[in-house]
């Protein structure tokens, strides 16, 4: 049970630090050791959210951040 823990963990962190592009599904497979459908429904069980609206919600704490403590142009933030 912990190696499947760890597994989902590093591919949550691998999330976390590339969530600015687009992950493709290979690289999902490569990290977790599951198929990406087999992934979704365990992360979906978990997490209660799929791993898009993941993506997404952590492309736009990222952007609300940049809002709040940068003087970034609201434009570029919302580009990126």
């Amino acid at each position: 049970m912990s190696t499947e823990l760890n597994r989902i963990q590093k591919t949550i962190a691998y999330i976390e630090e590339n969530f600015a592009r687009e992950i493709t599904s290979g690289e999902i497979e490569d990290i977790a050791c599951y198929s990406y459908r087999n992934f979704q429904r365990v992360f979906m069980k978990l997490f209660g959210e799929t791993l898009s609206g993941f993506q997404k919600r952590l492309r736009l704490e990222n952007a609300y951040k940049k809002l709040l403590y940068t003087t970034e142009k609201i434009s570029s933030i919302a580009l990126e």
